[in-house]
């Protein structure tokens, strides 16, 4: 678990830059809070694809183009997980 921890501060940055980029070119005011829940929205979608991309043994420079890309698109990335959970949360309780 440690060197986990220490393997991801790289990609936790990289994520954290790809948030930057997305919140820097949204036509949307600014707001203190809309910031940091953006920034905290990448790095926890950019430590989630760090963790499969070390479980699927992917190559160095492909994890880090898909860290940077989840960190960029981390708010819509949650959405659509999100979306998934519940449609097959709603399709096991319908089973029952």
């Amino acid at each position: 678990m440690k060197n986990l921890i220490t393997q991801s501060w790289l990609p936790i940055a990289l994520a954290l830059f790809g948030g930057l980029v997305s919140l820097f070119t949204r036509p949307t005011p600014f707001s203190v809070r809309f910031f940091l829940g953006g920034l905290f929205a990448a790095a926890f979608v950019g430590l989630l694809i760090n963790i499969a991309c070390i479980h699927f043994q992917y190559p160095e420079t492909v994890k880090a183009v898909a860290v940077s890309l989840g960190g960029y698109c981390a708010r819509d990335l949650l959405a659509l997980a999100r979306e998934q959970v519940l449609k097959v949360a709603a399709k096991k309780m319908g089973d029952k």
